[in-house]
This record gives structure tokens, sequence and C-alpha cells, in this order.
């Protein structure tokens, strides 16, 4: 960076209105040029040390893994990562695991190996070391064919089936976990339904989004409307009711599809 000469009150009287405009261009260039390197050096000493910036200071969503990555970060225990809500206590470990399956993988030596080691009998076993690791396993489905047993009598055309499961919709493969795994990720992960099939179909699993989207709405005025219900009349309850509106296009009212509509989100204001 070229430093701008330091000039004399004398110096700038004797300068012209042409000299005095040039001189005043220059230092915001100068100034604007100073003011991007000292953001870069403020990000480069206070930052992360492996953040990347872009041309607007911004991470790329495509390098995120790079630019979020520290090795300095220690390796978190598993009992950590299980417990995220809070800070587990010295000496939970067994309380905070006890909710998750554990499998027990044995590390032996053979008794040729200890021989060859010790010599014969010449060892005793103490207490194992034991260490924890979580392990993840993806999503896993499999199919479920009811078989249900069917008895008629012999005498006369009575017949009866045994018990099974109720459907969450009549002829449908449709489950209770399979659906919550689609309202899960619309709802809660906020993924469009297209992106919950590809995701799917990563897996073996092949459903439509209108499939899906019928699910969802079907699943939603069946079973999750008497709640709604109940949360309505107990909003009503309040003496004041915050609303949020969004815009939005509805294509079952009757109206043209580019008719505005609106979606009001409503909680009360005690909460």
């Amino acid at each position: 960076m070229i430093l701008l000469k330091q000039y004399t009150a004398e110096e700038l009287k004797g300068m012209g209105k042409e000299e005095i405009i040039a001189l005043l261009m220059q230092a915001q260039k100068q100034n604007a040029l100073f003011m991007e390197r000292l953001a870069v050096m403020q990000a480069s000493r206070f930052g992360r040390k492996t953040e990347k910036m872009g041309c607007l200071g911004q991470l790329s969503l495509l390098n995120e893994a790079e630019a979020e990555s520290e090795e300095e970060a220690e390796e978190p225990e598993a009992e950590e990562v299980v417990q995220i809500r809070k800070k587990r206590p010295k000496g939970k470990l067994e309380q905070d695991l006890a909710g998750f399956p554990v499998r027990v993988e044995s590390h032996e030596l053979s008794e040729a190996e200890l021989t060859a080691v010790f010599g014969a009998n010449g060892w005793k076993r103490l207490p194992d070391e034991i260490y924890r690791n979580l392990e993840y396993h993806p999503a896993t489905q499999e199919v479920v064919e009811h078989h249900i047993a069917v008895y008629a009598a012999k005498n006369d055309d009575h017949i009866e089936r045994a018990p099974h499961p109720a459907e969450l919709l009549v002829h449908s493969i449709a489950t209770p976990s399979l659906v919550a795994a689609i309202m899960n990720g619309k709802y809660t992960c906020a993924m469009p339904l297209y992106r919950i099939g590809q995701e799917l179909q990563r897996t073996g699993v092949n459903l439509s989004v209108p499939t899906m989207a019928n699910w969802v709405m079907r699943c939603s005025e069946r079973y999750l409307s008497l709640i709604y219900e109940r949360l309505h009349r107990e909003l009503m309850e309040f003496h004041v009711v915050q609303a949020d509106e969004t815009p939005c296009q509805v294509i079952k009212d009757g109206r043209p599809a580019n008719a505005k509509s609106y979606m009001f989100l409503y909680r009360s204001g005690e909460l």
C-alpha cells in the first residue's frame, strides 16, 4: 500500500481545486483498502484458525467441512455426545448411557499367546480396561408382512379373524414410523418433500412427492386435528394472543391458484 504524502497547511492552500479533488479520491481509495485489510487481519487473529473468507467474508457452503474443522479440537467423549442438553456430572456415565443398547466386545489373548509371553501358568488376569465409543447406524427399513389367521365355523357362515394392529391408513404401506420420519424431515429439519424422497431413494425406498404429501395431509387431519383443537381452546383462554402472517397460495378453496392467502401462526403472550 502506497502511503499519501503528508502535506502542510501552506502546501494545501497553494493547490488548485483539481489537485485537491485528486488527493481526496486517492485518500478514499487508500481508506477502503485499509479497512479491507483490517477486516482480514481481525478475522485471522480473532476468528477460527481455519476460517476461509469469501468475497463478502462469508463461509462457502461447499467447503464448510474444511472451514469449520479445527485440528486442535479434542475428541468428545461418548457421554459428552449422548448427553447434550446439560453438562454431565462426574460419576454419572452409567446413568447417562443407561437408555442406549450396549454391545460388549471382548479382546483377549489366547492361552498360547499368554504362555509365549509369561511362560506356562505364569500369569493372572487383572480387571479389564474398559473404554466406550458411540457408533452411528443409518436408518434401516424392513417390510412387515402381517399374516392374520382366519377361522370359520363348520356349521354356519361365522368367520373370526385373529386380532391385529390397526392400519395407520387403510390399504396403504404407510406406518407410524415412516410417516413420522417424513414429518420430522419436513417440519423439524425444514427439508422439502422432494429432498426427503431423494434421501429415501438412496436407501432403496421409492416414494413420490404426491404420495408423501397425501400421507402428511391425511395423517395430520386424522390424528393431529384433535391436538390442534385442544391447543386452539387453550389458546383462546389467554388474555393476549400473538399472531404472525405469511402469504401463501391455496389451490383447494375454490379461488384461482394465484390468489393470495395467508397462513397465521399464533402463540399466547404468556409463553
